[in-house]
């Protein structure tokens, strides 16, 4: 039976993107999620190239949605972009996680380099079959850092607070999508995959093993310079431009560019991160644009990894919506399973 006072949750996802900004209200019940109230997206004119936030126009912003919406969730799952994550590979000595960290922050400035002033870091020890010894023949651990600009988050954060609302979860958006991904695929978690998000003004890829992020990266790829017969003052809706980007000439040199992306990624985490005995059990493709299925059999013809799509398939995950309607959406629904652990866990 089911617990008539089991808790009920309200969450709102909040994904940033570097073009949009997407909003997912959903209550959680029974450890599923039970309704999703809203989907809805807007220009993301908040955050420049650089990171920089315009706070009191974020603040604004929000202030305007929750009235306009009518959102009720007091908790906030808050995804970051890609283009502003930065993921290393570090040889540390051979210590507890925790002190790990500490060492992390004391060495940044000096013997570690990151992009961005006031680093915000997580980091995983990673299991080794093999001890790993450092250049000096000591004791090492390999660890996998990830970064993200305090600059950027510090200020979300406030903006959040200032309308009441309270950052719950921070979080980069391959883990997001890997959160879904385990959940329809729960028999894959632990393996070698490639997740990627496909929009029109180009593409996130992540490479996970055993669930751990080992790559990520946003390659501008906007899907309107592949069309030979645009012109400049055009302006395309999203059924006319999939109508156009898939005649022949465009198509081609379009999925070309995709496939060399998604095979320099892979090359990378095999070679260059000495992964050769790591075989890619798929690539699972997101996108916010409705591709046809000749999409997926040219970049299958394209690559040597099986291409898969990546839907919410709200059956599977219990969302009493449409795929239409949660097209992409992928990562905003990824996040709430961060609090769900029914059936193989989270």
């Amino acid at each position: 039976m089911r617990n008539i006072f089991s808790k009920k949750q309200r969450l709102l996802s909040i994904v940033f993107e570097e073009h949009k900004i997407r909003f997912l209200e959903a209550s959680i019940i029974e450890r599923e999620i039970s309704t999703v109230h809203q989907v809805f997206s807007i220009e993301n004119s908040i955050v420049d190239e650089g990171g920089i936030l315009d706070k009191k126009k974020w603040t604004e912003l929000l202030k305007t949605q929750v009235k306009q919406y009518k959102i009720k969730a007091k908790s906030v799952h808050l995804v970051i972009p890609s283009s502003f994550i930065i993921v290393r590979q570090l040889t540390l000595p051979d210590v507890q996680e925790k002190d790990l960290k500490q060492m992390v922050q004391f060495e940044i400035g000096s013997t570690i380099h990151l992009p961005f002033e006031q680093p915000i870091i997580d980091l995983v020890k990673i299991k080794t079959k093999e001890p790993i010894l450092n250049e000096e023949g000591e004791l090492a651990a390999q660890v996998v850092l990830v970064a993200a600009p305090g600059q950027l988050i510090y200020p979300l954060v406030e903006g959040l607070q200032e309308n009441r609302l309270k950052a719950k979860i921070i979080d980069i958006p391959a883990l997001s999508l890997y959160r879904l991904f385990k959940q329809l695929h729960p028999q894959l978690k632990d393996e070698p995959i490639l997740l990627s998000y496909v929009t029109k003004e180009g593409i996130d890829i992540h490479i996970l093993d055993e669930g751990i992020v080992w790559f990520t990266r946003h390659i501008p790829m906007v899907i309107t310079s592949f069309l030979s017969d645009l012109s400049v003052e055009e302006v395309l809706d999203a059924k006319t431009l999939l109508e156009r980007i898939q005649k022949k000439e465009n198509y081609q040199s379009y999925v070309f560019d995709l496939g060399n992306e998604i095979e320099r990624a892979i090359n990378f985490f095999q070679y260059t991160l000495n992964k050769r005995d790591k075989r890619m059990k798929g690539c699972w493709i997101a996108t916010d644009l409705p591709f046809t299925d000749s999409f997926y059999q040219y970049l299958q013809e394209r690559i040597d990894v099986t291409v898969h799509q990546l839907t919410c398939q709200p059956k599977q995950i219990n969302v009493p919506m449409t795929n239409e309607q949660l097209l992409g959406y992928e990562v905003a629904a990824g996040m709430l399973f961060k609090e769900v652990r029914h059936g193989h866990g989270n």
